[in-house]
């Protein structure tokens, strides 16, 4: 899930990425996340999804994955140029000028574009977009109560930024009183960092099922938050973003 807004800070400023340990780690860091990126053709004015699936920096190349659709695959083929533009965890990742270095083939068969890791890229660390995925083991927990007569349900916290959260909820725990996109639910309290918690009213910005398990992933938007939780959200953001850049 994206819950990423196009309005961009003022303040907030691109860094620029020359060196080739800098530009692999930032195609690395799309390269886990498993998001995918936006192939734009400017000679032609259209734009494929594909997603990163190599890096190599020993050998300074990157490779993509067939484009979606497919009939952007001819034009990488032809040695037509592009740029390349995706979001990730908040982050806004922008280069350009790729040209097909090599056609591979992985094990299955399966034809794949290999590039000459780019000169320089851009690179956006939006302030209030960043999102910052929490922890599994412990979980951290957070009760979410939909509405004034139902009870409060249990759901673990995925991921965090300064404005919003998403959550995974066992739909049983739901019974028949299902989230819709929009609703305001009654309340929602989470744990922070040194016995600081939040205690807020939120917003249902998305809804998605996992079709395996039942569960649900909410997109949340905070609400109706206090001047001094909202520092408490903001420290806890960049502490956890700080362990992750640690690992």
């Amino acid at each position: 899930m994206s819950y990423l807004s196009d309005d961009l800070d003022i303040e907030e400023k691109y860094q620029l990425k020359r060196t080739p340990q800098e530009v692999s780690g930032v195609l690395t860091g799309i390269l886990k996340a498993k998001v995918p990126i936006k192939i734009y053709f400017p000679s032609r004015n259209i734009s494929y999804k594909t997603f990163i699936i190599g890096v190599d920096l020993d050998n300074q190349t990157f490779a993509l994955d067939e484009l979606s659709p497919i009939d952007g695959n001819p034009l990488i083929k032809q040695g037509e140029s592009f740029s390349v533009y995706t979001f990730y965890e908040g982050v806004k990742v922008t280069f350009d000028n790729v040209v097909l270095e090599q056609i591979k083939q992985d094990e299955a068969g399966i034809p794949y574009y290999n590039f000459k890791l780019p000169s320089k890229l851009w690179y956006l660390q939006r302030r209030k977009a960043f999102r910052v995925r929490l922890p599994s083991h412990p979980a951290v927990t957070a009760a979410l109560k939909l509405t004034e007569d139902s009870p409060a349900v249990t759901t673990q916290v995925i991921d965090i930024s300064a404005t919003g959260c998403q959550v995974a909820v066992a739909s049983q725990q739901l019974q028949e009183n299902l989230p819709e996109v929009g609703q305001v639910a009654e309340s929602f309290s989470m744990p922070l960092h040194n016995q600081h918690e939040l205690e807020c009213s939120v917003q249902i910005r998305q809804i998605h099922k996992d079709e395996a398990t039942g569960d649900l992933f909410l997109g949340l938007m905070f609400l109706h938050v206090t001047g001094l939780q909202q520092r408490y959200v903001e420290l806890y953001v960049n502490q956890l973003q700080r362990s992750a850049l640690v690992k």
